[in-house]
């Protein structure tokens, strides 16, 4: 009698996302392990402290603020607030970054318990639970990315793709060097959501549709904002002709789907409710989209404080390729350029259309993902196509060098050109 041969799991590539995972462990460790703890590189200061602050608030101090280190508000930057008045911690960011830290956070307080028995949640172990928490999304991120991409082209070349889009963007900066901040949340909740809603429309399985459900609530929780891809990936399923209305309807109307998206947003309108006592709550007061009716486009995309194109140049090679594949419908180009125009007029309407210090236009991050996904499923891999492996090799090089040559707020106006070159082309910091 014959047996059928048994299956071996591809074990070389479980060893390749391992290795992956612990050079990203020691790169980002090795970057923040000559930075003090309450200051601008930390990993809880400013806005990555009013991120972070819910887990030692839920965790440590039970919400009560007189419990929490003396002037520690002042000492993260300002990144929450304390109403002494009331003993309430106030934070005008949402829990999602908190929420996938959690499990990071649990392990730095087991290792604090057994040296310290009354850890605050602002020691040291903590901050590197945060750097530990951001590269394994950005791997499991990468590792999805991935998988998107193998069901086009092979798994070689899904790989290095993927390797591409992290080493050419600021997604590397996000993901390595600014720990805190929500954007590798926001790109594994993105990809996340498009394999699960892509793999749905192929199965039609439960499973998938629960996922769907997770990855909307994340993204909801994460950054608020971003419910804008929510809407635009389905939009862009039915121009590339994957899905239907009755496709959409059927997701709007399942309980798989609404059962996980109310559960991740609850957590957030019972903290509004104890701010505020009540459940809907518009946190960032006075800071809004004040600019709708004159946005700041060519800032926002040319300038050297933090313009698009200006610090990932990527941006332009996905573009322009959209446009020159030759396997692409005119109607698909169309409305990924129409999505791409929608979400940069919007960004570029907000109060502080730079948003503050950080590398690049930090907001696009997630999005790289979604447009890069299109072109790199339909590029040509080809011999001709060694001049734009050649410049993707080129990006790479210049967007490292430029991470590791400079890491501030850029003060030397919206438009020096020169100053940045010389950043670029001179001796790395």
């Amino acid at each position: 009698m014959n047996s059928k041969p048994v299956s071996v799991p591809p074990i070389s590539r479980l060893w390749f996302w391992l290795l992956l995972f612990f050079t990203f462990v020691f790169l980002t460790l090795n970057r923040h392990s000559k930075s003090r703890l309450f200051e601008y590189h930390s990993e809880i200061w400013a806005d990555k402290a009013g991120y972070y602050i819910y887990l030692p608030a839920t965790f440590l101090q039970h919400w009560d603020a007189v419990q929490l280190p003396d002037s520690i508000s002042v000492k993260t930057g300002n990144g929450f607030s304390i109403d002494s008045l009331h003993s309430r911690i106030t934070t005008k960011y949402t829990y999602g970054v908190s929420l996938c830290e959690s499990p990071a956070f649990g392990g730095a307080y087991l290792y604090e318990v057994m040296h310290n028995h009354n850890p605050s949640g602002f020691e040291r172990s903590f901050a590197y639970a945060i750097d530990i928490s951001a590269v394994i999304f950005l791997t499991l991120g990468l590792f999805i990315l991935f998988k998107i991409l193998s069901k086009s082209i092979e798994s070689k070349k899904a790989i290095l793709c993927s390797l591409a889009l992290l080493l050419s963007t600021n997604l590397y900066y996000y993901g390595i060097c600014e720990t805190g901040m929500s954007h590798v949340y926001s790109f594994f909740a993105f990809v996340l959501l498009i394999f699960s809603f892509e793999n749905w429309l192929l199965h039609q399985r439960k499973f998938n549709l629960f996922l769907v459900g997770i990855s909307c609530g994340l993204i909801l929780v994460i950054r608020p904002i971003n419910a804008l891809f929510i809407f635009i990936l389905p939009l862009l399923s039915i121009a590339e002709k994957k899905a239907n209305w009755k496709n959409i309807l059927q997701l709007l109307g399942s309980i798989y789907v609404i059962i996980p998206v109310v559960l991740l947003i609850l957590p957030q309108l019972l903290y509004w409710h104890y701010l505020t006592g009540s459940l809907f709550h518009y946190s960032y007061t006075n800071e809004g989209f004040d600019n709708l009716s004159h946005p700041a486009i060519v800032e926002f995309l040319f300038s050297t404080n933090n313009g698009l194109f200006t610090y990932t140049p990527l941006w332009l090679v996905i573009l322009v390729s959209l446009w020159f594949s030759k396997k692409l419908k005119h109607k698909i180009k169309v409305s990924y350029t129409f999505a791409f125009l929608i979400i940069v007029f919007l960004f570029a309407s907000w109060w502080s259309w730079n948003y503050g210090c950080g590398y690049g236009s930090r907001t696009m991050v997630e999005y790289s993902s979604v447009f890069y996904i299109m072109v790199a499923r339909n590029l040509e891999f080809q011999r001709k196509s060694t001049p734009l492996y050649i410049l993707i090799t080129l990006l790479i090089f210049i967007n490292m060098k430029t991470i590791y040559s400079y890491d501030g707020c850029w003060y030397a106006g919206d438009w020096d050109f020169l100053e940045l070159f010389q950043l670029v082309t001179g001796p790395t910091k």
